[in-house]
């Protein structure tokens, strides 16, 4: 049975990281895909309606909460994703973007033709995933996968490693007012608009 993903709104949250450590024995290579709807996988749901970009996303992946065609329900059209790596280890190995699936690049799309590692972003690795558009009211798959694979074995558990990530979109409509503060909840754990945007500007002063 496919998991339901819940979409929570909070006034404030607070985050915090656990410290690395330092000698690891392997690399866990991770990826997005982000294509058009999957036939094989079902209607599932969709992004809060009115969501404005910048709000700050997350996922506990891989797990099967990624098989489904999910809903661009926000009233933009969602023109690039930036994610980020919050988990930098898992049992002692490290945790990377990287080339997964074998196929010789990092990510995979069918909407987005640039998928690239952000070199300016020196305290989390980031991925910028660019040049494509998802239209308000379209449906498209967004997963993750790993190598080697950490899926669990228990269809609905949420998989081990934690990504966020923010979307930049074009109004399709003249959206409703929105509160100042918010996160998006896809699968547990949470991240704060706070933290994203000071993320956002330790990153500018590193350029």
């Amino acid at each position: 049975m496919m998991k339901k993903l819940a979409f929570f709104t909070l006034g404030t949250a607070v985050m915090s990281f656990l410290s690395s450590v330092p000698v690891t024995a392997a690399t866990i290579f991770v990826e997005p895909i982000i294509t058009r709807p999957n036939p094989n996988f079902p209607d599932g749901i969709g992004l809060p309606p009115m969501l404005p970009p910048n709000t700050p996303l997350l996922w506990n992946f891989p797990d099967t909460s990624g098989e489904q065609n999910f809903l661009n329900d926000t009233g933009f059209t969602i023109t690039e994703f930036n994610l980020i790596l919050l988990t930098e280890q898992f049992n002692g190995d490290d945790v990377v973007w990287g080339d997964a699936n074998g196929d010789g690049q990092i990510g995979q799309s069918d909407i987005f033709s640039s998928i690239t590692l952000n070199p300016n972003n020196l305290q989390f690795p980031q991925l910028d995933i660019t040049e494509g558009s998802i239209p308000s009211g379209n449906r498209f798959v967004f997963q993750f996968i790993s190598n080697p694979d950490l899926t669990p074995e228990q269809p609905g558990d949420n998989g081990p490693i934690l990504a966020a990530g923010i979307y930049d979109g074009v109004a399709a409509s003249v959206p409703e007012s929105s509160p100042g503060w918010g996160l998006v909840l896809l699968g547990v754990g949470y991240v704060s608009k706070e933290v994203w945007n000071k993320q956002k500007k330790n990153k500018g002063k590193d350029k």
